[in-house]
């Protein structure tokens, strides 16, 4: 016999289903973020600093120093506002975790392997940080994806799957790019690694975006029948 990790409806109105407040507005901001700052990291990957190194000492000498002063200024200014969405992002990212995992309790799942402090704590733990975080974001996806009283979540969830996988090899190239460095691997392994990981970090995004927002809508649709159960 397979037991549901949501309760009966008297048992989540009992346990707190009042707490529950959506995650659709912080998955909506979540979604401009990231996608802005893949955008961001594409064009100053390919486009920004390409052309700077391009033209920086020539610049000056073809057009004059004012025009590369307002290059320079406008390259800083963007990057400065890519880390800014990253920053942004990531913080909020952590905030609708934490809100999807209470979710989650309210609405009755009573089966998570983490707890939400551990859950975000996890991120930043060396080592541990490569798998846990999936598996406890993997917990609440699934737990939030059930639209049936009688069905159990799904076993398989391949999108945060591969939002996993995009994302922890976009943390190795990062990493490996000034080790590499070092150890005076050729330029032309390095720099191809260094053009690749935004479309990496851009592909990440865009999947996160994706379970973000099912996760989102899922424990939206899950309130939205307990809430009607309740009235009646």
């Amino acid at each position: 016999m397979t037991i549901n990790p949501y309760q009966s409806p008297t048992f989540v109105v009992a346990g707190g289903i009042s707490n529950y407040r959506s995650a659709s507005s912080l998955a909506s901001i979540l979604t401009g973020l990231f996608l802005g700052n893949a955008t961001l990291d594409i064009l100053i990957t390919w486009v920004i600093r390409p052309c700077f190194f391009r033209y920086g000492p020539g610049f000056v000498a073809e057009y004059s120093e004012n025009s590369f002063e307002h290059l320079f200024v406008a390259i800083y200014f963007i990057s400065l506002s890519n880390a800014l969405l990253y920053l942004a992002g990531s913080i909020l990212f952590f905030v609708f975790l934490y809100r999807a995992h209470s979710n989650a309790r309210a609405l009755g799942a009573t089966q998570l392997k983490y707890s939400a402090t551990w859950t975000i704590a996890s991120f930043f733990i060396p080592l541990v940080n490569l798998y846990i975080p999936y598996e406890a974001v993997r917990d609440i996806y699934r737990f939030s994806a059930i639209d049936n009283d009688e069905r159990p979540p799904p076993r398989s969830t391949p999108i945060v799957s591969w939002w996993w996988t995009a994302t922890v090899t976009w943390w190795v190239t990062i990493w490996i790019l000034p080790i590499l460095a070092r150890l005076q691997v050729p330029f032309g392994l390095i720099y191809s690694l260094e053009l690749l990981a935004p479309f990496v970090y851009a592909f990440a995004s865009v999947l996160a975006v994706l379970w973000i927002r099912q996760l989102a809508n899922g424990q939206a649709q899950i309130y939205s029948k307990r809430a009607s159960v309740d009235a009646l």
